[in-house]
């Protein structure tokens, strides 16, 4: 996971307003817990404070566009995750409003999640090259 915006957090504090931390899906997940638990230690920076907002739809691609169309200023984040931002291009193939990468920067990396492939017990493969093969 990633933080994304259209600039610097830095930036913010200049505009006084307080920072928006988008979070692309609902409210309870692993992702939006990680928002929150972001937004706290930034605020510990950022007197104007931190709003963690969560725009939940179409994979994360509602929450990435609203940061989209924010203003430049510092004052809106995107709390990204490797759906909107690496899996969803690949899936959507041209069909998609943005371009993670060249749409959105690249503030700081937050968190690595490993991801685990299974399967139903009773399907007769033990490993991805068996599962390749039975398929």
């Amino acid at each position: 996971m990633a933080a994304l915006g259209a600039l610097s957090p830095a930036h913010a504090a200049d505009a006084g307003r307080p920072v928006t931390l988008i979070v692309p899906f609902a409210a309870g997940g692993g992702v939006d817990g990680m928002g929150r638990l972001l937004a706290e230690r930034l605020r510990a920076d950022m007197p104007q404070g931190v709003v963690v907002e969560n725009k939940p739809g179409a994979s994360g691609m509602l929450g990435a566009q609203a940061v989209l169309r924010s203003a430049p200023d510092g004052t809106t984040l995107l709390l990204g995750s490797a759906g909107e931002t690496a899996i969803n291009p690949l899936v959507f193939k041209g069909k998609m409003q943005y371009q993670p990468d060249k749409d959105l920067v690249p503030i700081a990396l937050i968190a690595r999640v490993p991801n685990v492939l299974v399967a139903n017990p009773k399907l007769p493969v033990a490993n991805v090259e068996q599962l390749v093969a039975y398929g």
